[in-house]
């Protein structure tokens, strides 16, 4: 198992625990980008490969210390976890291609 799927693991485990500086590397480990446009506390997350991010959903965490909320936690989870499925179907796809 790797680091970041170790990482992955305690985050789901315990949600509550997560640093804002070590979701954000989580984030950007799966390929995301974390920006804040406004120099407010709230940063925008965005995939350039993958749109991951349902319509009614917001995609943006917001910067809180020590802890990021759970709520947040736990949608970023959800967001790596499509990412991991699109990858997946993908090399799956250029697997049966070959």
């Amino acid at each position: 198992m790797t680091n970041k799927r170790k990482q992955l693991q305690r985050f789901r485990n315990n949600p509550g625990a997560v640093s804002f500086e070590k979701l954000v590397s989580l984030l950007k480990s799966y390929g995301f980008e974390v920006r804040n446009y406004s120099g407010g506390s709230h940063y925008s997350v965005s995939h350039p490969e993958h749109d991951v991010f349902d319509a009614m959903e917001p995609n943006s965490i917001p910067m809180n210390k020590p802890h990021v909320l759970s709520v947040y936690v736990k949608r970023a989870i959800v967001w790596i976890d499509r990412v991991e499925q699109l990858e997946e179907n993908k090399k799956r796809e250029e697997s049966s291609l070959d």
